[in-house]
């Protein structure tokens, strides 16, 4: 006759084991379920853990490109804007003030010169857009705004006109103070750095030059063209002298030239874009490739790891009754 004795402490030990092993299983199909990866890797990829690894840092690369990338295009986006920003401030000054002078008419030129102003304004501060503290249009000197106050260009653009003479010799006055390193517009009004802004990251180690500062010839002509339309009147000839009309025309010349100059720069901006567009679009397709094959190397369907789940908590239930009614008996209770 084979009796069956009561549980021993061998026997309940074994059950907490069960338990607890139960438990760990538990802990591990939550995580699978929840991030859909097999928490054992060396399982999972049959000890081809490096495999694992080397997909892993090749997403985190292309993550950090695209995040860079991203950085770049806002930044390129913003330089764009201001160059649109100034070219659409300019609202076809050059056209109407060239009707303005052939018109003859005191009143029209007036009005046009007070645009002029108004537009410089408008110019030079969508030129002064900043990416945080970045100013766009100061080249390397970041931290600095790229133009001083317009108040002083216009007084300097006055004073030429007055003191000049001649409408020639307004004219060369002009070439110097614009175009000579040590005129008035690099001393005075321009106030950024004298080299290119740092390149764009493009990512995996790619740049993108984007030399565009506030001392770029175009801009330069904006000024200029803006300045001398809204102080020919300074000069001291009167409106409709063949000297004034001089003057004057040659602020439309000069206003006329940066249009068309802004004009050709934001057709290369628009190749610099598709630039970053394309490495964008390169970084989505290889991310996309990789993330498949990391996938299907460490990934878990998180369907059946819930279904697992499922499976184990009753599993552990039942432990839990199981050994909740061992630790109860006792030689009194199981002689009744």
């Amino acid at each position: 006759m084979q009796l069956t004795g009561y549980p021993d402490l061998l026997s309940f030990t074994r059950r907490n084991r069960t338990t607890a092993n139960i438990k760990a299983r538990l802990d591990v199909a939550a995580q699978e379920a929840v991030t859909g990866q097999r928490a054992d890797l060396t399982e999972a990829t049959n000890g081809r853990v490096g495999n694992a690894h080397l997909l892993s840092k090749a997403l985190n690369d292309i993550e950090q490109s695209s995040r860079i990338n991203a950085l770049s295009t806002t930044r390129l986006d913003m330089i764009g804007q201001g160059i649109s920003g100034a070219r659409n401030a300019m609202n076809g000054i050059d056209t109407r003030a060239l009707i303005a002078i052939n018109s003859a008419g005191t009143a029209d030129v007036e009005t046009i010169a007070d645009e002029a102003k108004a537009n410089l304004r408008s110019v030079m501060s969508a030129l002064s857009s900043k990416q945080g503290t970045r100013n766009l249009f100061s080249g390397d000197a970041v931290d600095q705004s790229p133009f001083a106050d317009v108040d002083i260009l216009l007084d300097d653009i006055k004073n030429i006109m007055a003191t000049a003479g001649s409408p020639a010799n307004i004219e060369s006055a002009l070439d110097s103070y614009f175009d000579d390193p040590a005129g008035g517009f690099h001393t005075n009004i321009y106030t950024g750095g004298t080299d290119a802004a740092p390149p764009l990251q493009i990512g995996d180690g790619q740049k993108l030059n984007v030399d565009l500062r506030g001392d770029n010839d175009a801009i330069k002509d904006i000024l200029r063209g803006l300045a001398v339309i809204a102080t020919a009147e300074s000069s001291g000839n009167a409106i409709g002298t063949s000297a004034f009309t001089e003057i004057f025309s040659s602020g439309i010349t000069a206003a006329a030239n940066g249009t068309s100059g802004l004009i050709s720069l934001e057709g290369n901006l628009g190749i610099a874009s598709e630039t970053l567009e394309k490495a964008n679009s390169r970084n989505q397709f290889e991310a996309l490739s990789l993330n498949t094959a990391y996938q299907s190397l460490t990934g878990r369907d998180q369907f059946e790891a819930a279904a697992e789940l499922k499976q184990l908590e009753v599993q552990l239930e039942s432990s839990y009754i199981i050994t909740s009614r061992l630790s109860d008996l006792s030689l009194t209770n199981y002689l009744r």
